[in-house]
């Protein structure tokens, strides 16, 4: 879900956009959102939730970012040891020595 800008999740309701800047949204790629550190403060929930949908929001002080909020990785996938036991069928012969001249001649 694309979030047309901090500026419109300040304002609310009402539509009140007077004390945003809109140059915020215009300095960095369209995929992030430029908020100041006053901002931050008084709008994390709100931050956090356009995180929560997918944005990455930059914190800027003095027009220059010095934090980003992006969500967290995903987790990692738990490794099953022998989830595949008796899933493989392994044929006779499938370790016998190899004779490095087939093997190089294609011959297998």
């Amino acid at each position: 879900m694309r979030h047309p800008g901090i500026a419109a999740v300040i304002a609310g309701q009402d539509g009140d956009t007077s004390g945003i800047d809109p140059s915020l949204n215009s300095r960095y790629p369209q995929s992030d959102m430029n908020v100041s550190l006053a901002e931050a403060q008084s709008q994390l929930p709100e931050l956090i939730r356009i995180v929560e949908d997918g944005e990455t929001v930059v914190i800027t002080r003095q027009g220059k970012p010095v934090a980003q909020i992006t969500s967290p990785p995903p987790e990692p996938r738990q490794v099953q040891f022998d989830s595949m036991r008796d899933r493989i069928e392994l044929l006779p012969g499938w370790d016998d020595p190899v004779d490095p001249d087939r093997f190089l001649a294609g011959d297998l």
